[in-house]
């Protein structure tokens, strides 16, 4: 499936809103291979100790990117997004 620069937006935001509790100071040790994004993003809440929204149909074909190391938890979910869900 192929997403314009518009839903990649809209799907990067509802991500990053969805988990309000990020704190920039936050740091978590991460492990998440680059893998199928719903996946990704599993692993991620259960490494950062958080809940995360998103509608399964607008990622289920995107793949993640790696995330490893001591990493504040924004940082880590842009990290593991970057430009997973945009086709350039």
């Amino acid at each position: 499936m192929i997403f314009d620069r518009t839903c990649c937006v809209w799907v990067a935001y509802a991500l990053l809103f969805s988990v309000p509790t990020l704190a920039v100071a936050d740091s978590q040790q991460f492990d998440i291979p680059a893998e199928a994004l719903p996946s990704a993003l599993k692993a991620f809440a259960a490494q950062a100790h958080i809940q995360v929204f998103y509608v399964h149909s607008e990622v289920a074909n995107a793949r993640s990117y790696a995330v490893r190391g001591e990493l504040d938890t924004c940082e880590a979910l842009q990290d593991l997004l970057r430009d997973a869900l945009c086709d350039t």
